[in-house]
């Protein structure tokens, strides 16, 4: 019978009325054109998030509220440690509600600006955060085409906090070779083939380059005191490194400046190469410590799960319970891993880079991994996803205490009578498949001891309990 696939994205609901029974709204955090944005406190976790809530009698126009429905799906679709996570949505006859997480560091732009320097070194590991976000949109189909540092926050205010890019309400889906003639963007940041109206992909990494060059002087290549002049100084695509403050700059920095604004945009270079310019070499992500490396390939050694429904639950409480702080330590390791940045862990990535971590031989920890591959790939992509490995390292007895299978019960048992059905689980984990009925069936079984067709907590408990064995 063919497997279930379990996904994170099956755990990012859309919801009917219901924030403030589910939220505690609190402080503006800013404004847009559409509405604003809201710390709000999750009454159940009393986890700390943000909303972003959006006015339909603004979005006037089928074209804007597309746009909408479209940043909602895109972001579901999205699985990265740069990119801004949506938890889940709402709506009501006046607005939708977009749940994300919280960073607490403000803008990028902001601790520049509050800051006042930042060292060529701190750029690079911006810069590289951004086009790690950008290679995996456009390894899964998504443009941005609205790059800019007023859309790149840090997760919290300390020196080294991750860089998150927000706001995809103008991405879009794409398919290699198509051509868009949308003019999206902002003067600052657009790209010359944008204001053209016939572009592809490579208009993200034209704002990239204009993002390099602000960290690294901190102004704009193509400055000028209205969006008419600054627009016809993007389409001839001019700029210099002026002194002095670009007299300390490296070499790699100009150079990498210059292969992402290159005006014609066939030869651009990709995310991909970018990533692999060798400005980079020297702003790696920071090692990871061989006590936490050693507890986290131990908890993969005892990741076990059997059955379906114990992935579907500890995917889901990953998605949804588990606190930033509780991941940062995995998202620092995945990004040690992920060498090549593209937002996943290939099986090789994973063997070579646990085996220096842990001061072993690639072949003494292979074997190990390629069993590991099977049981973690719970999307069957072929690579390791991040809240996957979110998953497999922390702790099970951690994430499966008592507290958060209660909740992760309720989630399921989504008419809230006490029990999970198969169709519960269907309309939670379908996901648009077209699994057999008896696949479902045989998912409630794996946890089905009185043999009443459905689950209830007792019983839910007693399944979980038996990870690792």
């Amino acid at each position: 019978m063919e497997e279930i696939v379990i996904s994170p994205q099956a755990f990012i609901p859309s919801r009917g009325l219901g924030l403030k029974d589910a939220y505690k709204v609190g402080e503006k955090l800013g404004e847009g054109a559409f509405g604003t944005v809201r710390k709000v406190t999750h009454r159940q976790t009393k986890q700390t998030r943000a909303v972003k809530i959006v006015s339909k009698h603004l979005l006037n126009s089928p074209e804007k509220q597309a746009w909408l429905h479209a940043e909602l799906r895109i972001l579901r679709l999205l699985d990265h440690p740069n990119i801004l996570r949506l938890f889940e949505s709402f709506e009501d006859d006046q607005n939708y509600y977009l749940v994300t997480e919280l960073c607490s560091g403000g803008e990028l732009y902001e601790r520049i600006v509050r800051t006042g320097y930042l060292s060529e070194a701190q750029s690079a590991n911006y810069a590289m955060q951004v086009l790690s976000c950008v290679a995996y949109c456009h390894e899964h189909n998504i443009i941005h085409r609205d790059l800019k540092l007023d859309n790149f926050m840090l997760e919290s205010e300390e020196a080294g906090a991750t860089l998150k890019v927000i706001d995809f309400g103008t991405a879009t889906e794409w398919t290699p070779g198509q051509r868009f003639a949308d003019k999206m963007g902002t003067p600052y940041y657009i790209a010359p083939e944008v204001i053209n109206r016939n572009y592809t992909e490579k208009c993200d990494l034209w704002s990239v380059g204009v993002c390099i060059y602000i960290l690294l002087c901190g102004l704009p290549p193509f400055p000028g005191t209205a969006d008419a002049q600054i627009l016809r100084r993007v389409r001839r695509g001019k700029f210099e490194f002026q002194s002095p403050e670009w007299d300390l700059i490296s070499y790699e920095g100009k150079h990498l400046v210059c292969q992402l604004l290159t005006l014609d945009p066939e030869k651009r270079i990709s995310a991909r190469e970018a990533l692999n310019h060798p400005w980079f070499q020297t702003a790696a992500a920071s090692p990871t410590h061989p006590a936490l490396a050693q507890s986290a390939f131990d908890n993969l050694r005892r990741f076990s799960t059997k059955l379906t429904l114990q992935k579907a639950t500890l995917t889901l409480i990953a998605v949804q319970f588990c606190s930033q702080s509780e991941r940062e330590d995995m998202e620092r390791m995945f990004k040690s891993l992920d060498k090549d940045h593209s937002g996943s862990l290939s099986q090789e990535e994973l063997t070579q880079g646990f085996a220096l971590l842990l001061g072993q031989d690639p072949e003494d920890v292979r074997e190990e991994v390629t069993r590991l591959m099977q049981e973690i790939d719970t999307d069957q992509s072929g690579e390791i996803d991040y809240t996957e490995f979110v998953v497999a390292t922390m702790s099970q007895k951690r994430m499966a205490s008592k507290g958060r299978l209660l909740k992760a019960f309720q989630a399921f048992d989504l008419n809230q009578d006490g029990t999970i059905s198969a169709e519960e689980l269907r309309s939670l984990l379908g996901g648009g498949h077209n699994y057999p009925e008896a696949a479902w069936t045989q998912l409630i079984q794996e946890a089905d001891r009185n043999g009443d067709g459905v689950v209830d907590f007792e019983e839910f408990v007693a399944m979980m309990d038996q990870l690792g064995q």
